[in-house]
């Protein structure tokens, strides 16, 4: 079996799957990962909240038939809204 080599710049590809090895947790990565969130192009935050305040029926449905590529992960988005939500209460004492 011939060996499998990164391109220039990826990650190591593990032999037994040939997927790439998963990034490190680290504070880096945690931070850039937040930032992509918030800035990713096509399925951004901003237009997944306006999509569920205007259309909610629409996503349900459209997510639940499997199209789902345009629109953010809405685990992501329950997980964001959890984190922000815990970081306010402790910063706020409340």
């Amino acid at each position: 079996m011939p060996e499998l080599r990164p391109a220039p710049g990826r990650r190591p590809i593990l032999p037994h799957c040939g997927q790439q090895r998963p990034h490190r947790l680290s504070t880096h990565h945690v931070l850039h990962e937040l930032v992509h969130v918030f800035t990713h192009a096509d399925k951004s935050i901003f237009g997944f909240v306006g999509q569920v305040l205007l259309r909610p029926a629409r996503v349900v449905a459209d997510y639940l038939a499997g199209r789902r590529k345009r629109y953010f992960n809405p685990f992501q988005f329950l997980l964001l809204i959890v984190g922000l939500a815990t970081l306010l209460a402790v910063k706020l004492h409340y």
